[in-house]
């Protein structure tokens, strides 16, 4: 199971994408990119994985191989160092805000880079994640407002880094597309929750989402893309 993750060559010219299995999410902004620590703003989310659930244990693997593949190359005095180094996890245990106590699930963030530059032309393109909808259509993000909760499948590319100067390595991943299987609208609540019953007048208003237009299709980003 995951075989996908477990077995991830990092040496590969061309790096595949991973699909993650559907879990909740928090703190999700696909809309606008989060500025708190980066000018440029990122897009970002982070996955509520049950501690019980095996994907972690395929994080765990891919996490494995992402550190003996930043070995790779090292003089003998930079692996003398590696012993130093702390092989930091992918995921990190929630828990509760109130007690500070373990809730049984671990949380995963998924993050990229509001932009990037291409080196070869120097122009700036955005990488706003993809988003589509349970049945795989594109989703224009600024249409809804996905909320804590919103059960998600993210496409992920992940990264093997080795940090000597912060004492840590492992790996990272950048996220470029996400499927909604179950939305939490920010800010929603049913009609039942305001007051409001079913309208049974005929020429009542009845919304379609089907009326929503596609986006219109953004500058792709070509898989040899260097930045």
């Amino acid at each position: 199971m995951f075989d996908d993750f477990k077995n991830y060559d990092f040496t590969a010219e061309k790096k595949a994408k991973l699909v993650t299995p559907y879990f909740p999410a928090q703190w999700i902004y696909l809309d606008v990119p989060n500025t708190k620590w980066k000018a440029e703003g990122e897009y970002k989310l982070t996955l509520r994985i049950p501690e019980d659930h095996p994907f972690l244990e395929a994080l765990d693997t891919l996490t494995e191989n992402a550190v003996e593949h930043c070995k790779i190359g090292l003089k003998p005095v930079e692996l003398k160092k590696q012993a130093g180094i702390v092989t930091w996890s992918c995921y990190a245990k929630e828990l509760d805000a109130e007690t500070g106590d373990e809730t049984g699930f671990c949380l995963m963030g998924l993050k990229t880079n509001a932009t990037a530059k291409n080196k070869k032309t120097g122009k700036v393109i955005d990488l706003q994640p993809k988003l589509f909808d349970a049945r795989g259509r594109r989703i224009n993000p600024s249409r809804i407002k996905i909320g804590n909760g919103t059960v998600v499948s993210c496409n992920i590319s992940p990264l093997a880094y080795r940090a000597a100067g912060l004492g840590k390595t492992g790996v990272t991943f950048y996220l470029n597309a996400v499927q909604i299987k179950k939305l939490v609208e920010f800010g929603g609540g049913s009609a039942d929750q305001f007051g409001f019953g079913a309208c049974a007048d005929e020429d009542a208003y009845e919304y379609d989402p089907e009326s929503f237009e596609n986006p219109t299709p953004g500058e792709e980003v070509p898989e040899d893309q260097e930045f």
